[in-house]
């Protein structure tokens, strides 16, 4: 792809990527698809703040941020035929689990925000006669995002085993700090940095082949010696 940066670190908005899993919540890497044809892209933060005034601040109010939210709102056109155009459209009268799915958005600078969600269809087409059909839609998060700074990911490629079912991962970058390990997990919500990694998780030394499925998510951890997570990073697999 091409990539443009501008001056001082600046980019287009166009240098951003945003994927929603067409399969729901059970969306693995291979369903998480780019909708074609959305033409503005705008995130929001909802903060609900709790207010009080308490005796000893002389009449000046105190207020902490209890709770947060996140919303996407995309506008564009309907693209008819498309995996993820077609997807969001299709949900014009679900409710439900018929609208919740898997929502990431990968950065410019590199960090990645990943997280469950709710889709909200507003507009499935229309406009005037000589318009192209319009689709408009708001992503809204369901539950705690998952953010991975650049400096905190890890950049990998799984590769075919040797044998059918078979897949594995052969280099990572940064390489591994001295004293951590690695960890991996496949089809897991992936996990926040500083958060532990024990259940579920196996430890992985790079080349040993694991059993998976095509396009599984294949979570790779990198852990110090008390499993706390320092660097995260997921991609799909590739099985022979």
């Amino acid at each position: 792809m091409f990539n443009l940066q501008l001056f001082g670190g600046v980019y287009p908005v166009h240098n951003n990527v945003f994927k929603i899993g067409t399969k729901g919540r059970a969306s693995v890497a291979g369903d998480m698809v780019m909708p074609k044809d959305l033409e503005t892209f705008s995130p929001s933060i909802d903060g609900n703040t709790e207010e009080w005034t308490p005796m000893d601040t002389a009449g000046w109010i105190r207020r902490a941020v209890t709770g947060k939210g996140l919303t996407f709102s995309f506008s564009g056109k309907r693209n008819y035929g498309d995996a993820g155009n077609d997807y969001i459209a299709q949900m014009i009268l679900q409710t439900g689990q018929g609208v919740e799915s898997i929502f990431e958005w990968d950065m410019p600078d590199g960090s990645i925000l990943t997280m469950n969600c709710v889709i909200n269809l507003t507009t499935p087409g229309g406009g005037d006669s000589t318009n192209i059909d319009t689709l408009e839609f708001d992503i809204l998060s369901d539950g705690l995002p998952a953010f991975i700074p650049n400096a905190s990911k890890l950049t990998f490629v799984t590769v075919d085993g040797a044998t059918a079912g078979k897949t594995k991962v052969t280099t990572v970058a940064p390489t591994l700090t001295g004293g951590n390990s690695y960890k991996y997990a496949l089809n897991v919500t992936v996990p926040q940095i500083g958060s532990t990694a024990t259940t579920g998780w196996t430890a992985y030394t790079l080349g040993t082949e694991v059993t998976a499925v095509e396009n599984d998510n294949f979570v790779l951890v990198e852990v110090d010696a008390s499993n706390v997570v320092k660097k995260v990073g997921f991609t799909h697999a590739n099985v022979q």
